[in-house]
């Protein structure tokens, strides 16, 4: 009997949940209700509920990346070697800024600024100090009424802003703060205006059960939603508005920059990176590619060690696009290396038969440990679970060279379907759009894709610009045509935010809730988005919906947090 009366309970409290949910959608709250708008946006499904995209990268770096680019722009150095993230001023835009919308020291009306003493985000600390910008999940500290919390950063104007911190340092555990406050992580609703406690203190001595502690108090905090925002440093901001040193770059050179900058600036996505073998002097010999860096989640740790990667790579052969796309494919699918180990030096002669040098196969890092099965020879596999999609963005100077070690494999995996038929002939074209369609990791639940985007950069890849972008529409990604440095970066964050905008499909609903509710519903009912999934679980949270009408039915009796993240 008793258990017949929790049933029809809960039916009650569902039928209820669900007749909140439809007043939501119509807008239809009575008076009586409080709403706050709550904005979903695309960065914060991946940042908060742990959807983030999984991005290979595949970078071109054949022979022909040594051409010369000529009067570019020299990089930006921190000169001095000064500590500009903790000191002088910091200044922030907020959303996908472009440069145009950059803060400018010298205009007395900038007031997107705080001082530098205030930052606590110490995930930004060295790239701040290196490359002059970070862009993360910044939130400041500040009072509404008696309650203090982390709210977004002011569109405009920083000069309210008493402390800073972001949720990188929540993800990664970072526990240093700005000078004066308490190691520890950020938390809401304690202290008071003339007393405020921001931060739940723990250190690195502190044991693991208080750390653990600390970091599920932040992570109810507002960190991690809401928009990215970037800060620069002001010595960056007065070298990006002023006079630069103009330099002669390798096409090489150029992607590197452009890629380091697009690591550096992309929230939320976590990078892998791929590179050419030498495929030389022959077909069949030392084809395709490796994969140089696994993906994985981009700690700040992370990204350092990949942009070390990239700034690495040194010069191949020939333009396996198509062997490398296969390799791809096979670690994707947790498949054993076919291509990856199959690099070697080489000796060049003259047809004299003169020495003319040694291609060292060892000045390209080899392939990622951490992308294998520890004490196997397979990949392993960067699918996490509830995640069924994965991308591809593909940078090429050129059309294919000696690109023909995979066509019988690919032939027989996807019948030729797509394949590309007018010169340079290629089954690039019908590997992309296979992957797109079939599932590349059978070994897991669910169908597992890739979606594949290319980019042609420079004039080169004028000869390659039908094949790329049939590779890119049969792989369900876009074509960009990039001629230079500017535009190559441009097309790169295009890419990503791409990917973003597919990765999440949340709305922007009103939501019912009270900043002071956040254990217990009073006369609150719950909610849920959830990301579309073609599997059976789908990734979600749970939020609140709050009208008066329920307290009598349901009173104190459900216990969630909300926007807990759930499998459905």
């Amino acid at each position: 009997m008793q258990l017949l009366s929790v049933f029809h309970t809960l039916k009650l409290i569902v039928s209820l949940i669900i007749s909140c949910l439809v007043v939501v959608a119509a807008g239809l709250f009575s008076a009586s209700s409080i709403a706050d708008d709550t904005e979903l946006y695309v960065f914060e499904a991946s940042a908060r509920n742990g959807s983030r995209p999984q991005v290979l990268i595949i970078f071109d770096n054949s022979g022909s990346m040594s051409s010369l680019a000529y009067g570019v722009d020299a990089p930006y150095e921190n000169k001095r070697n000064a500590n500009y993230a903790q000191s002088g001023k910091l200044f922030y835009s907020r959303g996908s800024a472009d440069n145009a919308e950059l803060p400018n020291p010298a205009s007395q009306r900038e007031k997107r600024q705080f001082n530098a003493v205030l930052n606590g985000c110490e995930s930004s600390w060295d790239y701040l100090n290196r490359y002059g910008t970070f862009t993360g999940f910044f939130r400041e500290y500040g009072f509404s009424g008696g309650t203090g919390s982390w709210k977004e950063f002011s569109e405009l104007n920083g000069n309210s802003i008493a402390a800073v911190d972001c949720f990188e340092d929540i993800q990664d555990e970072r526990l240093g703060n700005a000078t004066g406050e308490a190691n520890g992580l950020p938390v809401d609703s304690l202290g008071s205006a003339a007393k405020p406690v921001r931060y739940t203190a723990v250190n690195i001595h502190s044991s693991e059960s208080a750390k653990a502690s600390a970091k599920a108090k932040a992570q109810k905090t507002g960190f991690g939603s809401g928009k990215v925002v970037t800060v620069y440093t002001e010595d960056y901001l007065n070298w990006h508005h002023g006079t630069k040193k103009k330099v002669n770059k390798t096409r090489l050179e150029l992607a590197q920059d452009a890629i380091e900058s697009v690591i550096l600036t992309t929230p939320g996505v976590d990078f892998g990176l791929a590179v050419f073998n030498m495929n030389g002097p022959t077909d069949f010999a030392r084809d395709g590619g490796r994969i140089i860096s696994g993906i994985k989640t981009m700690s700040a740790q992370a990204k350092i060690d990949l942009l070390k990667r990239v700034n690495l790579i040194s010069y191949a052969q020939n333009t396996p696009l198509c062997e490398t796309l296969y390799e791809a494919y096979r670690y994707f699918g947790g498949q054993e290396q076919y291509f990856g180990d199959d690099d070697s030096d080489y000796n060049y002669y003259d047809r004299w038969g003169y020495y003319q040098g040694t291609y060292e196969a060892s000045k390209n890092p080899f392939t990622d440990p951490k992308a294998l099965t520890p004490g196997t020879n397979n990949y392993q596999s960067p699918f996490k679970p509830c995640q069924n999609e994965a991308y591809i963005v593909y940078i090429t100077d050129g059309e294919p060279t000696l690109d023909s070690a995979a066509d019988g494999i690919i032939e027989r995996l996807t019948n030729g379907v797509g394949k590309h038929t007018s010169n340079p002939k290629s089954y690039l074209s019908a590997l992309s759009g296979w992957m797109r369609t079939e599932d590349v990791n059978p070994n897991l639940a669910g169908k597992q894709t890739v979606r594949t985007f290319t980019i042609g950069f420079s004039e080169g890849a004028a000869s390659a610009e039908h094949l790329l972008k049939q590779t890119a529409e049969n792989g369900g990604g876009k074509y960009f045509d990039a001629t230079d440095a500017s535009q190559l970066r441009s097309s790169l964050q295009t890419a990503l935010n791409n990917i973003l905008e597919k990765n999440a499909s949340f709305t922007s609903p009103s939501v019912a809730s009270n900043n002071f509710n956040r254990t217990q519903t009073f006369d609150s009912a719950y909610y849920s988005m959830f990301l579309p999934n073609k599997g059976p679980r789908w990734l979600g949270s749970v939020d609140l919906c709050c009208t008066n009408v329920l307290q009598q039915y349901i009173g104190n009796h459900i216990n969630i947090n909300a926007s807990d993240t759930i499998l459905a």
